[in-house]
This record gives structure tokens, sequence and C-alpha cells, in this order.
């Protein structure tokens, strides 16, 4: 097995995520080759790991990726397995070049983010926003002896929340649509 070491000069930055079984399905994300991180890979704490497309090329330019160990803690570590290539994705921003990225199976004692797909109608982000205004008066008015010279339901606050809220989920929808809006359909049924 051959080995990629990079000398103390030459530096590259690899940004590690750790991820569950469904993450790429939920982030629409799609692999190239090898396998996705499985449940079971999860549950028994297995050592592996997807690259995506611009670490494969930066660091096995050959091929030959899968099966490769990588060491994420020196070498007097236990190594993660290559099973999988990624497709490259935007992860910080629109605006970001791909960089080198590797994922690992999301531990017990992992920090958590949630990314969410649904399949539900828009109008329902509203619902949510109704629930979470109930939710936070309930809390509030529980809370309200902890509070001074503060009420724990100020219908002013919460509007004015869940506006500011409304608003960004529609700027941040905005861009997207309008570069959409001005794709040639037949170029794009091209590209498909």
């Amino acid at each position: 097995m051959r080995g990629v070491h990079a000398s103390e000069d030459d530096e590259t930055i690899v940004d590690v995520v750790w991820v569950g079984a469904d993450h790429f399905t939920a982030v629409d994300v799609r692999l190239v080759r090898g396998r996705p991180i499985s449940a079971e890979d999860v549950e028994q704490g297995r050592r592996v790991a997807i690259v995506n497309e611009t670490m494969a090329r930066l660091f096995w330019p050959g091929g030959g990726v899968l099966g490769e160990r990588v060491y994420t803690s020196g070498f007097e570590s236990e190594p993660y397995e290559i099973v999988g290539i990624a497709r490259d994705h935007k992860v910080r921003s629109v605006g970001e070049s791909f960089r080198p990225y590797l994922h690992l199976p999301a531990g017990r004692s992992s920090a958590i983010g949630l990314v969410v797909r649904t399949t539900a109608p828009a109008e329902s982000a509203l619902l949510g926003v109704a629930l979470g205004a109930l939710g936070a008066a309930v809390v509030g008015r529980l809370l309200e002896s902890l509070l001074y010279g503060v009420s724990g339901f100020d219908p002013l606050a919460y509007g004015a929340a869940a506006g500011v809220l409304l608003l960004v989920a529609c700027a941040a929808n905005l861009g997207p649509a309008f570069a959409a809006a001005r794709v040639d359909p037949l170029r794009a049924l091209r590209s498909e």
C-alpha cells in the first residue's frame, strides 16, 4: 500500500466533517465511486471515510483511492479506510472553490448539526413559525419568574423575529431562483 506524505512546508488543509448514514442523500450529493457510509459503520464505529473528488485528485492523482488509508492524528492513530468518493460540492459558501473534504462516520460523542430534507410544501416552512412562536410563548411564560422588567410574551418581539426569519428565507431563495430563470432550457436539458 502506498502512502502520501507531505513535507513540513507543503501543508494542505483538509476539511473534516462527521456524517450520518443518510448525509449524502440529505444534501443531494452523489457518490462517483464506492459506497456510502452505512448505519452499521456508524453504530459499530468502523473507521471508514469518504473523500471528495478534489481530495482524491490532489492526493491520489493516479486513481486507486478506494481501499487507501487516511490518518487524521498522525501515524500512531488508527487509520480510516476510504470506501467512497463523493462528487465535489460547495459547503461553506456559493462562491467558494472546491476544497478537499474528508467525511467520517459520526460517533456517539460527535458534535451534532442537522441537515433536514423534506418534500412538504413550503406553506407548512409557515406552520413551523406558528408552532415555534406558540412554543416560545409557553416557555416564556414558564421562565417569566426569572425575567426582570421584561414580559415573557411580547407579541411585537415575536412578530419581528418571525418577520426577519421569513425575509431571510425569501432572500436566500431569490438568488438561486433568478439564476435558474436565466438558464436556457435547452442547455439545461443537454447537460442532464
